[in-house]
Parts: structure tokens; C-alpha cells; sequence
């Protein structure tokens, strides 16, 4: 049986009911993203690069991290079950923690209400990586400011994330099955 792999932002888009977008991201169909969707790109790639290169943030970025062995764009996908694996792709892997940067008006409060973090965490406990917390740090380009908010890795926080990949996959799976997709 061929397996699909699910994201968080294929789940995303499968939860918004957004099907044409969740398959054009399955298959990687390049689409076309809102300017502030580019320039989030934009300043995500810059972090990625000012780590890799300097081990440090750009300056506009007021948030004060203290890298010991940062891996950013850090990619796990995991075996989950008979039909679907997992994959993520950490902003900054820095055992014990993880970092997601975000960008935009929506605060970072507002961003770990989504499922990612949790997602997440539950992808390093299954690929034996020890995550004890993850940073979501946001920068609001517009007016120059950074906040943050810290999650800390719980059985709670997992077990929220399995139950939302419980609850589509079987519906993704068939759908691609459906459509001949697989």
C-alpha cells in the first residue's frame, strides 16, 4: 500500500478546505503567494542564512538566542502509520529546544494556537530527537517590533497532535485513493 505524507501544512490546507491547494502542495505546483507571503519568505531565507553564516539572528530581529548547535531548516519525516508518514521542517533545530520564526501583524501568541508546535514536538518524539521546549519568535516587519512565546513540550501537546492526524489522514488518504493520486 503506497503511503501519503502529511504536513502541517498539508493539514492545514485539508482543514480550510482548501483541496486544489493541498494537492498542488503535495505534488509541489508552484503557487502564486500574496506579497506578504514572499516577503515572509523573504526574511525567513535571511534568518536561515544569517545562522548558518554568523551562528547568530539579524540584528533587526531583537531576540537574544543562544545557539550551541543550530540546524536550521531542520527536515524529519517519521514512519506514523500503515497509510501516512509524518514530516516537518524545523525553522532552527538547537537540541534541547526548537525555534519557528514567523513574521506579520498576527503576534506569536496567536500563531502557537495553531497545530504546528504540536505537531512538531510529537515529530521528534518519534524521531528520538529530545525537544523540551520550541521558541515561536515573531518579527513585524512593519513596525520593527519582535515577541515571543515559549511552548514547552508536553504529553498533552502530542497527543493533540496525533489526534488531528488521526482525525484527517484517513480522509486525505482516501481522497488522493479517489482521485488517483497515489
Amino acid at each position: 500500500m503506497k503511503k501519503i505524507r502529511l504536513s502541517h501544512s498539508l493539514i492545514s490546507a485539508f482543514e480550510r478546505n482548501d483541496i486544489q491547494g493541498m494537492v498542488d502542495m503535495y505534488f509541489h505546483v508552484d503557487r502564486v503567494g500574496t506579497p506578504a507571503m514572499e516577503e515572509g519568505r523573504k526574511y525567513h531565507d535571511e534568518i536561515a542564512q544569517s545562522i548558518k553564516n554568523f551562528n547568530t539572528l539579524p540584528s533587526y530581529i531583537d531576540f537574544k538566542a543562544k545557539f550551541k548547535n543550530p540546524k536550521p531548516e531542520h527536515e524529519i519525516i517519521v514512519p506514523y502509520n500503515d497509510i501516512c508518514d509524518l514530516k516537518g521542517v524545523l525553522d532552527c533545530l538547537d537540541e534541547p529546544v526548537f525555534y519557528e520564526w514567523k513574521t506579520g501583524v498576527s503576534d506569536s501568541l496567536e500563531w502557537t494556537r495553531t497545530n504546528q508546535i504540536p505537531l512538531y514536538f510529537l515529530l521528534c518524539e518519534l524521531a528520538e530527537i529530545p525537544v523540551t521546549s520550541a521558541y515561536l519568535v515573531r518579527y513585524n516587519q512593519k513596525a520593527g517590533l519582535t515577541d515571543f512565546t515559549v511552548v514547552h513540550n508536553s504529553r498533552r501537546l502530542r497527543d493533540k497532535a496525533r489526534n488531528v492526524v488521526d482525525t484527517v489522514c484517513h480522509e486525505i488518504y482516501s481522497y488522493f485513493d479517489e482521485q488517483g493520486l497515489l
